[in-house]
């Protein structure tokens, strides 16, 4: 009883942290900008917005971990039953808690010996940077305990021991650094029985790195947590080119890629921001309203229903940033208006549906163009400039469908009334408002992309909580918890993705082997990015958009220099091949979501999707091959917003 009590209390208080960070996180930048114009500021807020993101993510990782809700691939997990089934989940907890106990010793070495007291560097305003560093272990020592506590495996208890002992086996380096510090260890001041440790740790890490791996990558295939397998190989390669010497460089470097991500990326918080806007959106009843406002605009045109469809899931997929949110936050009620009210067979409605929830990744304010730009080092107002006609584009092919089955069908339309549609312009008013309020003001520079953010999150608290009253402040734990499991989730990936991509591209300078082998074998731009399209449809068919941009961008970005390909059409090309990855069979992310969603098999959902597949395919070979649809509204409007 008592042990049950200390649970809830610690669930309290993980759920109301997440509220409590995610509106400092907004408060700031607000504060911030209004300061401004008297010529305030507040000392340290940069730093104070980037550390706050830091801190959600890992107490919304410890949350994405107790929901059960980490990103996976799980290509192959559905056609094993029974026994087998069970037995590889069970496998895939324990290595997720093997890999969180490491990842946590080598946290805390980075937080205990990576700030210096006196340096200033180590003070934000008046907080230790070690407050927010110090969840970085207890994160990942929490997830280590929940991939098991939080299961209904028998003989947890046993297994999580079996996890919490290994992981710490496997961090023999980082445990003798902890203990005696570095400069014992290059003093040769060790004891001989650490040295001998280290020295049998340093033979065995090297002789299972490649069989180790190969088996993550099988893990990876049948369900483990993908930044806990990203954690694993990247720990795995940086410890095989280690000098005897470097102990606990291996792990520790992870963390400490991860502490820079969030440090050094200054876009980076309007991620999570724009994403609890998505979520506020989706749990109120903006959804009925646009779904009202499209059908009272469109529905007179033959394939009206199919348009609203795309419309609404192309909204709420630009401000969650995560496509399989719209479908599993709408699919229900646009499936019925498809299917019911439109008379669009079941194939149809549920192949259009899974096919649209990744086309709002091509608009204003999309976190993955955030991202890119960030990482690729290309304007962000431009790439969002980019976007809009390639995005107009897909909302239009995936729409023609709809009115050709209409006008074939004969499929009835829906009288267009003034009266109505008036009233739902009005219904809908704030929600039409949303993207001018974001867009107008980041063209105009009047804000930075986070400040912008964080003014949409108060705008639609505002319009939610107060207006219209339909979620009471109350409510706001539970959306928050909802989008802190996603938040978490997401960002952790990024964060071990970055330390594999800082392997990749600096350790081994892969971005200087692929040029070699490019310079020697392919001299066409053309080809070039007729190989690049190929690249990341299979990489965004078996990596999340998120990991892909962390890992891939920065080689692609640089790769397309040298072809004098513009960043931002290649910005583009990425986001486009990433969104289409999602429907690429046979591990398209969305494809096992709608799966889920509309309780559908897996194979029915690769069928119903494959015509959309094909077009999506056909606009993406027309924005790689037309740069214009690209560079267009850049070129008429990026001089006035400079930047590039």
């Amino acid at each position: 009883m008592e042990k049950s009590k200390i649970s809830k209390a610690f669930k309290l208080i993980e759920n109301n942290a997440v509220l409590i960070i995610i509106l400092l996180l907004s408060l700031i930048p607000v504060t911030e900008s209004i300061l401004r114009i008297f010529k305030l500021s507040i000392e340290g807020a940069e730093r104070y917005i980037s550390h706050l993101v830091l801190l959600l993510t890992f107490v919304g990782g410890m949350l994405t971990t107790r929901e059960k809700q980490h990103l996976s691939i799980a290509a192959f997990l559905h056609m094993t039953k029974g026994t087998l089934n069970r037995g590889i989940k069970l496998g895939n907890a324990v290595l997720a808690s093997v890999i969180c106990t490491a990842l946590g010793w080598a946290s805390l070495l980075f937080t205990t010996g990576a700030f210096i007291p006196d340096d200033p560097g180590s003070i934000i305003g008046f907080i230790p940077v070690q407050f927010f560093t110090i969840f970085l272990p207890i994160g990942f020592f929490v997830m280590a305990v929940r991939f098991l506590i939080c299961s209904d495996f028998k003989h947890k208890g046993l297994f999580l021991g079996l996890g919490l002992f290994i992981g710490t086996l496997i961090s023999i380096p980082t445990l003798i650094e902890l203990i005696y510090g570095r400069e014992a260890i290059f003093a040769g001041e060790l004891p001989a029985f650490a040295t001998q440790l280290h020295s049998i740790w340093y033979s065995v890490i090297n002789t299972i790195t490649i069989p180790c791996i190969i088996l993550l990558i099988a893990a990876a295939l049948f369900g483990a947590p993908l930044f806990a397998v990203l954690g694993a190989i990247t720990y795995l390669l940086f410890s095989g080119g280690l000098e005897f010497l470097d102990f606990g460089a291996a792990l520790s470097s992870i963390s400490n890629r991860i502490y820079d991500l969030f440090d050094q990326q200054p876009n980076l918080p309007a991620i999570p921001l724009f994403t609890f806007v998505g979520f506020i959106l989706a749990e109120s009843q903006s959804g009925k309203r646009l779904i009202r406002l499209f059908r009272a605009w469109f529905g007179w045109i033959p394939g009206g229903v199919v348009i609203v469809a795309v419309l609404v899931s192309a909204f709420f997929t630009t401000f969650t940033g995560a496509s399989g949110i719209t479908i599993l936050a709408l699919g229900a009620i646009l499936f019925t208006a498809l299917s019911k009210e439109g008379r669009y067979s079941e194939d149809y409605s549920v192949g259009l549906l899974t096919a649209s929830g990744s086309i709002g990744l091509l608009f204003p304010p999309s976190l993955p163009i955030i991202l890119y730009g960030s990482i690729a080092l290309v304007n962000i107002a431009h790439i969002f400039l980019g976007g809009i006609l390639p995005g107009i584009l897909m909302v239009i092919a995936m729409s023609i469908t709809g009115v050709v089955i209409s006008i074939r069908k004969k499929i009835p339309v829906i009288p267009f009334k003034l009266k109505e549609a008036i009233s739902s312009l009005k219904d809908a008013v704030f929600e039409i408002l949303l993207p001018f309020i974001i867009i107008i003001p980041l063209f105009l520079g009047l804000g930075t992309l986070v400040e912008i953010s964080a003014f949409t999150v108060f705008y639609v608290l505002v319009i939610t909580l107060f207006v219209r009253k339909e979620k009471k402040i109350r409510d706001l734990n539970k959306i928050a918890l909802k989008g802190a499991v996603i938040i978490g989730g997401v960002l952790i990936i990024l964060g071990v993705a970055s330390a594999f991509s800082e392997y990749l591209v600096v350790e081994k300078d892969i971005t200087a082997l692929l040029k070699d082998f490019l310079n020697t074998h392919v001299q066409s731009p053309i080809l070039f990015l007729l190989i690049v399209n190929v690249v990341l449809l299979l990489t965004g068919c078996i990596m999340d958009i998120y990991s892909a941009l962390i890992v891939v961008a920065p080689i692609i970005a640089t790769l397309g220099a040298q072809y004098g390909i513009n960043p931002v059409h290649l910005g583009i090309i990425f986001i486009v091949n990433l969104e289409i990855g999602f429907l690429t069979p046979p591990i398209g992310l969305n494809l096992f979501l709608a799966s889920y969603c509309f309780d559908k098999p897996i194979g029915k959902i690769y069928r119903n999707v494959l015509p959309f597949f094909c077009i999506q395919i056909i606009i993406l070979l027309l924005v790689t091959y037309v740069p214009q649809l690209s560079t267009m509204l850049v070129d008429l409007f990026g001089p006035l917003i400079g930047g590039g």
